[in-house]
């Protein structure tokens, strides 16, 4: 593999990308959130993640893709004092006029975060993109910015095919697949209403004990909880981009209380809604440079 630059960006604002080799010094952990879409893939040693109060210990070989405005931490790994990762920025205006306005069919994981471990086999098709990628970076040779774009646009259609791999997988291996699919796409378009599991159950002829089990298992969430963070999604991306009052959107998310939003809103991201809004909107403000 040929070396790396240590720290590389690129200055357009829209995307960035970065190679890190970092030595860790510290073991608290380190608190991010951007208004952009992020990918971090591991090259070497093991680094500890948090989101939505999940941890993930990433190795070589696996990404995450990290939704705009999720709150997530990086804690050290004990046996593992240092790594190295690329981490990609990107926003929305980055691919949309080259997808010609078709996002959501090629931007994955219906924009949750999630975690892959990648097989060796797939490791070796997503490398070389990523390495391009750099490359085209460093050098900056001339029309440069073209070869980057298909490089990473190669990048988002691996990441959608692995994607759709295995909810293929997932349909065939257990029969409740596709209702629990429709079922979280009901709750994804009325998260701001009143939800009760036995409502739910009766709705799609399924016994509320096993419908909670399934749930769970397919999902990785409780019903309650997955409306939460459906809740939780939506006022960050509001408090973002909008200059709407907290009691305002808070309604408009489906909660009646205040008080329980705010309770709610710091128990998933770590932060109260006003100086949720007040970090984002700092953290915009200086994007791209990116806060480690």
């Amino acid at each position: 593999m040929a070396k790396l630059p240590q720290v590389r960006s690129m200055t357009e604002k829209n995307f960035t990308i970065e190679y890190h080799q970092v030595k860790v010094q510290n073991e608290k952990p380190i608190t991010h959130f951007h208004p952009n879409y992020q990918i971090h893939y591991l090259l070497k040693g093991k680094l500890n993640y948090v989101i939505d109060n999940r941890k993930y210990t990433v190795q070589q070989g696996d990404l995450l893709f990290i939704n705009k405005y999720d709150v997530f931490q990086t804690v050290s790994s004990d046996d593992s004092p240092t790594f190295e990762r690329i981490v990609i920025h990107f926003t929305d205006g980055r691919i949309q006029p080259m997808l010609l306005l078709q996002t959501d069919k090629v931007l994955p994981f219906n924009r949750l975060s999630r975690f892959i471990r990648f097989t060796e086999e797939e490791q070796r098709s997503i490398e070389p993109l990523l390495f391009k990628m750099l490359e085209e970076d460093q050098k900056q040779n001339e029309y440069y910015e073209f070869t980057l774009q298909a490089s990473f646009i190669q990048l988002l259609v691996q990441l959608r095919r692995f994607e759709e791999k295995n909810l293929e997988w997932s349909k065939s291996s257990h029969p409740m697949y596709r209702k629990i699919s429709e079922i979280t796409a009901y709750l994804g378009g009325r998260f701001e209403q009143e939800f009760h599991l036995n409502e739910i159950a009766q709705k799609f002829y399924i016994s509320p004990s096993y419908l909670s089990r399934v749930f769970k298992m397919l999902t990785g969430f409780y019903m309650s909880e997955y409306v939460r963070i459906l809740r939780i999604r939506e006022s960050q991306r509001l408090l973002g981009e909008t200059n709407e009052k907290v009691q305002d959107i808070a309604a408009k998310v489906g909660f009646r209380e205040i008080s329980h939003f705010n309770k709610t809103f710091k128990n998933i991201t770590g932060h109260t809604p006003l100086t949720y809004r007040k970090k984002i909107r700092r953290n915009h403000s200086v994007h791209p440079e990116v806060v480690r």
